[in-house]
C-alpha cells in the first residue's frame, strides 16, 4: 500500500488523498463483511487534504471594476455569476430562452460539464440547481442591454 501511495498521482496531492481515502473506506466495509482479514490500508503517514486559504468574496466596488475591466462580451456574464449566484457549468449553456425579462427571472435547466475533454450538455449537478432565479433590479437593466 505504501509504494501504491508513493507513486499515486503525486503531482496531485489531494486526489491523491481522496482516492486513499475511498480505498481506505472500501476496504473498513470489506472487513466490516469479513471479506478481507485485515484492511491494506493502515498507513498513517498519509497526509490528510487541506482546503486552501479562505477565499473572500469581491466587494459590489470591485465587482464592478472586475467587469468592466473585462470585455463586453463577458460583462453581463461576470455580473450574472457573482449577483445570481450562478456557477460557470450553468453559465455556460445558458440561453437567451432562459432569460425572462418580463418575470425577471433566469431559469436554469441545463449545465455544460467537460466529459472525456468534451463539452457536454447535462443537467445541473443536483435538483437543487434547476431553479429558478430572480434578477436584481440593479442587474436588469445590464441583462437587458446585453440580449439587445
Amino acid at each position: 500500500m505504501a509504494n501504491w501511495y508513493a507513486v499515486t498521482a503525486t503531482s496531485m496531492p489531494t486526489t491523491r488523498v481522496h482516492a486513499y481515502s475511498l480505498l481506505r473506506t472500501i476496504m473498513q466495509d470489506a472487513l466490516a463483511c469479513n471479506l478481507i482479514d485485515t484492511s491494506p490500508c493502515q498507513d498513517t503517514g498519509v497526509k490528510t487534504s487541506r482546503r486552501g486559504e479562505a477565499v473572500r468574496p469581491a466587494t459590489a466596488g470591485k465587482l464592478e471594476v472586475i467587469a468592466a475591466a473585462m470585455p463586453a462580451r463577458y460583462q453581463a456574464l461576470i455580473r450574472m455569476a457573482a449577483w445570481l449566484a450562478m456557477p460557470f457549468s450553468a453559465l455556460g449553456e445558458l440561453l437567451r430562452k432562459d432569460v425572462d425579462l418580463h418575470a425577471q427571472v433566469v431559469r436554469v435547466r441545463r449545465a455544460v460539464a467537460l466529459i472525456n475533454r468534451h463539452f457536454q450538455v447535462t443537467t445541473p449537478k443536483s435538483t437543487l440547481g434547476i431553479r429558478d432565479i430572480p434578477i436584481p433590479h440593479k442587474l436588469a437593466p445590464i441583462i437587458t442591454a446585453h440580449l439587445l
